[in-house]
């Protein structure tokens, strides 16, 4: 896999790991990026990419409470969209137009997918927010606050047993 610019986190999870830990819960959103290659993302690589990080997080025990591994959520990225003309109409196509549609509304699936083999917890944020369409890609400040909102009632129901 060629990245365009440095984006990948793999490199930092691990440290962050260790030097945040005690971790109840680390939440891993990404795909996007994923999406923003040098060449086309093919269909069956969706999700290497949030598979590598979970693993690295499952693989660590240590970075949860009581050397136990941290619980997980997953949330599948919000899709990519042409941008309005008025707009940076140089974007979509860096991200393969089309094609990064296409693939960006099979990540909810992807993702749960993989999120119920490892036993994390799910969320999809395109259900909370939409790409500017200044861009295609990023969310306005309203899709924000509305994902942030769903992500702390998520983590509220994760941690509803233990209050």
């Amino acid at each position: 896999m060629i990245i365009l610019f440095d984006a990948n986190g793999e490199a930092y999870l691990l440290p962050c790991l260790q030097t945040h830990r005690p971790l109840d819960l680390v939440i891993l959103m990404l795909g996007t990026n994923d999406l923003h290659l040098a060449e086309p993302l093919k269909e069956e690589e969706l999700g290497n990419g949030i598979r590598r990080l979970i693993q690295l997080v499952q693989n660590h025990p240590n970075c949860g409470r009581g050397f136990e591994t941290a619980k997980i959520l997953v949330m599948a990225p919000i899709e990519v969209w042409p941008s309005d003309p008025s707009g940076r109409t140089s974007v979509y196509p860096r991200f393969f137009g089309e094609w990064a549609t296409y693939l960006s509304r099979l990540f909810p699936t992807v993702y749960k997918e993989i999120a119920d083999e490892y036993g994390c917890y799910f969320l999809n944020a395109a259900l909370y927010a939409e790409p500017s369409p200044g861009d295609g890609v990023h969310m306005l400040p309203e899709g924000h606050i509305a994902l942030g909102k769903a992500v702390a009632e998520k983590v509220a129901e994760i941690f509803a047993d233990e209050i």
